[in-house]
């Protein structure tokens, strides 16, 4: 892939997600992730290129317990199937719902020394898809999707109230797109960095991020999201080339 980039940013309510995530019997990170898949999936039939099985996500998770107090990275990666191509919105939560919870269950039952390893060779394998001849047809991950948990109060510099968090996701070797979401104080700030081979315009899936996050509410007995709309679109590094596949 070349070295363009084009990005988008946008926020969702944190609390009106915990709702829906409390409301389904999912997590908030569940909530997310279902929002994104929906989105792709738009967006690749918009497209005309709809995908004919599970996007894949790379997704780094915490395996840290509260409970035992145990210190040092508890962090492992895992390659998440989301939700069939052909299924709504509620029955995609709960796919992924399932897959997230089956991708835990996996890696506590894994020796931290063998979580290590196994993240070491996830990496290396979506690094060689950009490295190696050929290795660019074996399967591996649609996008990165990672998560983190920001301040929960309000930031100020020098007096000034801080207004929006933007990102800029870096996409690893053998990625195209990478959806980056964190807490920031009553919002959920997601970013999306594109490299213009895979996703043209990254605005067009933040639009459809509040679509679905609409259609979720509705669907999952809440009323219509109603608030201004509060996709923001950035300035792409360089001018993007028109293709529509997503790596």
């Amino acid at each position: 892939k070349s070295a363009a980039r084009a990005y988008a940013n946008m926020e969702l309510p944190l609390d009106e997600v915990r709702a829906l995530a409390k409301t389904t019997g999912t997590s908030v990170n569940d909530v997310v992730m279902t929002l994104i898949d929906h989105a792709l999936h738009q967006y690749l039939r918009e497209q005309k290129a709809p995908a004919s099985q599970p996007l894949v996500a790379f997704m780094p998770m915490s395996m840290r317990d509260e409970t035992t107090g145990e210190g040092g990275n508890q962090v492992t990666v895992e390659l998440i199937a989301m939700g069939a191509p052909a299924a709504n919105i509620r029955e995609r939560l709960q796919q992924i719902n399932a897959a997230t919870q089956s991708a835990k269950a996996k890696g506590r039952g894994m020796q931290k020394v063998a979580r290590q390893a196994y993240a070491l060779v996830l990496t290396g394998s979506l690094t060689m898809a950009d490295s190696l001849p050929l290795m660019d047809k074996i399967p591996s991950a649609n996008l990165v999707i990672s998560n983190m948990k920001g301040p929960s109060e309000q930031l100020y510099l020098g007096g000034a109230p801080m207004a929006a968090f933007h990102g800029l996701p870096i996409l690893p070797p053998g990625a195209g797109l990478n959806v980056t979401f964190a807490s920031v104080n009553k919002d959920i700030c997601l970013a999306i960095g594109a490299a213009p081979e895979a996703v043209r315009e990254p605005y067009r899936i933040a639009e459809l991020i509040e679509q679905g996050f609409r259609s979720l509410r509705v669907g999952a007995g809440g009323t219509p999201f109603n608030k201004t709309q509060r996709v923001r679109k950035t300035t792409r590094s360089t001018p993007a080339t028109r293709q529509s596949t997503i790596r």
